[in-house]
């Protein structure tokens, strides 16, 4: 059980992190986002390379899938239902359910 204890660490410190860098750019105005992708880059191939994990394409992806699923889940969630245009909704729902078919 030793090797379970160094990716929940990192993973501890990785979201210490983001915490500390969400307040950051909200009071310097800067998107937050661009801050993550800094901070991967960093942790990454190119920077300290601490993320040995992502070396695993399966992994990676599925990731990727889970984070891009959660980032449009909370995006569409948070949205008012005042700045939906109400000219493309019926089109929008018809491709929806035909891309999920």
């Amino acid at each position: 059980m030793d090797f379970i204890n160094p990716p929940i660490l990192l993973f501890g410190l990785l979201l210490t992190g983001c915490i500390l860098t969400s307040l950051i750019s909200f009071r310097a105005g800067i998107p937050l986002i661009l801050i993550f992708l800094c901070i991967g880059l960093l942790l990454g191939d190119g920077g300290l390379d601490l993320l040995e994990s992502f070396r695993l394409p399966k992994a990676a992806f599925s990731i990727g899938s889970v984070a891009l699923a959660l980032i449009l889940f909370d995006s569409g969630f948070h949205t008012p239902i005042k700045r939906y245009n109400k000219s493309v909704i019926v089109q929008s729902g018809i491709l929806a359910s035909l891309g999920v078919l």
